[in-house]
């Protein structure tokens, strides 16, 4: 935001005034903004783009997506209590085929179709998908927030369509993780891109979020399109509910599989 700080007319005067003489009034240019009086934009300004103001969250939705040169379909059931649990249920025409549960420390990952699971840490994900991802940062894209615990030293511009938020070298606290990060806000500060690259694998994943509807007391995005090189996936979502628990149970047959990820 830019402080305006109006400057006081100044005026020409003599020790011995003459009535023939004309004085003329100076004012400063009013318009001209002192460069003492920007204030830089700043991260905690953007309350939306970091803070949850619900509990909990559930949706569902359609999944088109593109893994590895295939191309499929699915339908999504989503819960999320907010730094708490993630249940996240994949079924086909109705049929369960996958059911995850995400915890800070934990993930649980059952597959019913090939009756195998796996518990443990998020390198399952880096198996998978080949992209480091922690809870966090899985429920901000889920939710359209910015990630938590990296560094918030963005420069930032603004216009009257959008607010950019851009980071060269984006680390996370532990300094594990390194991006480069452009993200787009709305006029309301809510995320309509986020673009990162990983720069130590120099892999760009660009997330959009839109058509924002209102939604009880809110306003929320309709559809979530994850793009990278390995995989895409358009997400359309309904039926969306803030502050009603969901299930967040899981259990894993004891017939079924461990899956090895090393």
């Amino acid at each position: 935001m830019i402080s305006l700080f109006s400057c006081k007319s100044t005026q020409l005067t003599s020790q011995n005034p003459d009535k023939s003489l004309s004085f003329v009034t100076v004012d400063s240019v009013k318009n001209e903004v002192p460069i003492d009086t920007i204030v830089p934009l700043n991260y905690n300004r953007f309350t939306n783009l970091y803070q949850y103001d619900y509990e909990w969250i559930t949706y569902r939705g359609k999944t088109n997506y593109t893994f590895k040169g295939k191309e499929g379909e699915c339908n999504l059931f989503f819960v999320n209590k907010i730094d708490s649990i993630i249940y996240i249920n994949i079924n086909l025409s109705g049929i369960e085929v996958v059911r995850m549960v995400l915890l800070p420390n934990e993930l649980i990952y059952v597959n019913k179709l090939n009756k195998t699971f796996y518990k443990g840490d998020y390198q399952f994900f880096k198996k998978i998908a080949g992209i480091s991802i922690n809870f966090g940062m899985f429920q901000a894209i889920l939710n359209g927030k910015d990630f938590p615990n990296f560094a918030t030293d963005f420069t930032i511009t603004e216009n009257e369509d959008q607010i950019i938020l851009l980071h060269q070298n984006r680390t996370d606290q532990l300094g594990s993780l390194n991006l480069i990060q452009k993200i787009t806000l709305n006029p309301s500060y809510q995320m309509v891109q986020n673009s990162i690259t990983i720069k130590s694998l120099l892999r760009k994943i660009l997330i959009n979020y839109t058509d924002y509807n209102p939604v009880e007391d809110r306003t929320y995005f309709q559809n979530i399109n994850i793009e990278s090189t390995e995989f895409s996936i358009l997400l359309n979502i309904k039926n969306i509910k803030f502050n009603t628990p969901g299930p967040t149970a899981i259990t894993i047959p004891e017939s079924f599989t461990v899956i090895d990820i090393k």
